[in-house]
């Protein structure tokens, strides 16, 4: 790659780690994704920056390119993976696995770095992976890739004569590749995994020319454990020294040392550098215990927070339905009272409409008693007529009326004797005092003092006027009156 290429390529990246708060075009995209995949073809982790890659992914999502963006998530689990962050690697990986097709040119890369990182916690998928990265290359004609999926399979497999097939397979094609530093690297992590099945010497023979390129430490513990095994105590400590400073490697170091010390003849020095082993020994297994601890005590705060945070989803639906039960009630208590006002309202109106209909009928009833009063009044005039022309003619006749009205009004007014009634008959019909004198043989003196008697058992007022008492009492209205 050219300075200029890749001047450009980094200021594109420079772009896309500052993050969408512009729309990047897809083309620079592209660019850049690409760019990125060849560091993880060439395991280059650690130029690749996650917010970079992060960017790319919400572009392609934004667009809907599922494709290109489980390309993006295929190198941030490559690069989780780099940094031993294997579970978001494997969560990467699944998605990008769920868009990138069997014969996507990506296919075999998904399926290596799958396989790696389920290696540990799940063998038989990782397996899987390996098996399917296996078909994928060797139908490309991939030798490269083929080789990897072979040793992929070598490091899972546990029987010895079917992981030295795959460890041929592998060198061979790694080999075949021009890639010497990868058969090297095969034939000594079989060694260290059958260290116990081989001889010392073929174990050195294949663990030595990778340490010799390399030089990494685990090799060289395997090495001083062949040699210590073989009784080369003077050829160990090369590889033992190289344990010394190095880190997670101090029980490996202090352990062969004592093995060192032992074959050497140097008991003391072994004891004391056996104790120093145990102490380490120790520090790491109650490292490795606390670790365990802890993950389950956060397993188990995962779960009780889950429980709290589904008791919390439960109360919050209980006290919603509540709320909806309450507000419920409160809307069919308000429908309730709306209908008992527009239901009184209702009996309101029709007891007014009854009321207006009754004054009506009350009107009209009065119109009609005025009326029949002022006929009554009309036919009583008459029949005074009629009565003063009897009377007058038969004064006889007064006895027999007298005693008529009597015993009819009697028991109403026992108050009234017969000749009270008789006077206010004569009274009624229009004779005046000299007739009524002449008719009943009495003076006139007699007939005043019996109205003013008759006056005061019926109870009224003095100035009343004596004929219009008579007339409203045989009419009718004083007997309303008294009913009042």
């Amino acid at each position: 790659m050219t300075l200029k290429k890749s001047i450009f390529i980094a200021i594109v990246l420079f772009f896309v780690a500052c993050g969408n708060k512009q729309r990047v075009n897809v083309e620079i995209a592209d660019i850049v994704l690409s760019a990125l995949y060849d560091k993880v073809v060439s395991m280059d982790y650690a130029n690749i920056s996650l917010s970079q890659v992060d960017s790319l992914i919400d572009v392609y999502a934004s667009v809907g390119d599922d494709r290109r963006e489980a390309v993006g998530r295929l190198i941030k689990g490559a690069k989780l993976y780099s940094i031993n962050d294997d579970s978001g690697a494997i969560d990467e990986l699944k998605i990008a696995e769920q868009n990138i097709a069997n014969e996507d040119e990506m296919a075999g890369r998904l399926y290596y770095y799958l396989s790696r990182v389920l290696s540990v916690d799940n063998p038989y998928q990782s397996s899987y992976y390996a098996k399917s990265l296996v078909a994928w290359a060797d139908s490309r004609r991939d030798f490269h890739l083929l080789a990897f999926g072979y040793k992929l399979l070598m490091n899972l497999e546990t029987n010895i004569d079917s992981a030295a097939i795959y460890r041929n397979k592998a060198v061979n094609n790694f080999v075949l590749q021009g890639d010497t530093l990868m058969a090297e690297k095969t034939n000594a992590r079989f060694a260290i995994k059958f260290i116990n099945h081989l001889e010392p010497a073929s174990a050195v023979n294949m663990i030595l020319p990778f340490y010799n390129r390399v030089g990494y430490v685990r090799d060289a513990d395997a090495l001083a454990t062949v040699y210590l095994v073989n009784n080369q105590a003077d050829s160990a400590l090369i590889y033992i020294e190289r344990l010394r400073s190095a880190k997670g490697f101090e029980f490996q170091y202090y352990n062969n040392m004592a093995v060192y010390y032992s074959q050497k003849g140097d008991f003391e020095k072994a004891l004391a550098v056996y104790d120093s082993a145990f102490n380490i020994y120790q520090q790491q297994a109650r490292q490795i215990l606390d670790e365990q601890i802890a993950l389950v005590n956060g397993e188990y705060d995962k779960k009780l927070y889950d429980q709290q945070i589904e008791l919390h989803r439960y109360r919050t639906i209980l006290l919603s339905l509540v709320f909806v039960l309450l507000a419920i009630g409160a809307i069919a208590l308000i429908i309730w009272l709306v209908r008992i006002i527009q239901r009184n309202r209702l009996k309101n109106m029709e007891l007014k409409q009854a009321k207006e209909v009754l004054e009506v009928k009350n009107e009209e009833l009065v119109d009609i008693t005025k009326k029949q009063t002022q006929k009554l009044y009309a036919v009583s005039d008459v029949c005074k007529k009629t009565y003063a022309s009897i009377v007058l003619a038969n004064p006889d006749m007064v006895k027999v009326i007298s005693r008529s009205l009597y015993e009819n009004l009697n028991a109403t007014y026992p108050q009234l004797s017969n000749m009270d009634f008789t006077y206010m008959f004569l009274d009624f019909i229009g004779l005046n005092s000299k007739e009524i004198c002449t008719i009943l043989c009495v003076q006139e003196g007699t007939y005043y003092c019996r109205r003013s008697a008759i006056k005061k058992k019926l109870g009224t007022e003095l100035n009343l006027d004596i004929d219009g008492l008579f007339s409203q009492f045989f009419l009718g209205d004083l007997i309303e009156g008294d009913e009042e």
